[in-house]
């Protein structure tokens, strides 16, 4: 069954796991991109009085060579030379096919929905289906963001094995 184009009415973002450096020394897991998050060019100051600062999950590209994408791994100034050039303490490189293809159409339909009492408190989830054109980088240890909320991916189908259309099912809770 063919995709049919004008049904992909919601912008969902595939966000990636990413291991960043906390402002006190430990690391967490945090998500990447951000909702509607853009990559910047990189910017640096000549001395530490007008130092550029960045701050974690900031994306940026070198111009020198754009293939090359970096995430902040931790809040910090660049001035004097500073380059993301190779990793270290402040910069990952990511990969720039997983940001550009962060963005997507698809269409996001719930397909159930149940609340419970969990320790004395409502709990409630709902699980569905999304539908997009193929795409390899959609793998289960990512999630869906829609409308700003995240979704939990379950299971990844490709119908047919054609590589035409993903259908994806999620859990969201609430």
């Amino acid at each position: 069954m063919p995709i049919i184009s004008g049904k992909l009415r919601h912008r969902v973002t595939i966000q990636s796991p990413v291991t960043v450096s906390g402002e006190y020394g430990g690391t967490y897991e945090t998500w990447f991109p951000y909702s509607g998050q853009e990559a910047s060019e990189w910017e640096e100051g000549t001395n530490s009085e007008d130092a550029v600062e960045y701050e974690v999950g900031d994306i940026v590209y070198d111009p020198a060579d754009n293939d090359k994408y970096y995430i902040c791994t931790k809040d910090h100034e660049a001035y004097d030379g500073e380059k993301p050039l190779a990793e270290n303490s402040y910069w990952k490189e990511i990969d720039k096919d997983d940001f550009n293809k962060a963005f997507a159409w698809a269409s996001v339909d719930p397909v159930r929905g149940r609340e419970y009492w969990d320790a004395r408190q409502a709990q409630s989830e709902v699980e569905g289906k999304i539908i997009m054109r193929y795409r390899n980088n959609v793998t289960p240890d990512k999630r869906i963001l829609f409308q700003g909320r995240p979704l939990e991916i379950l299971a990844i189908l490709n119908p047919q094995e054609r590589k035409e259309q993903l259908e994806i099912l999620y859990k969201e809770w609430q």
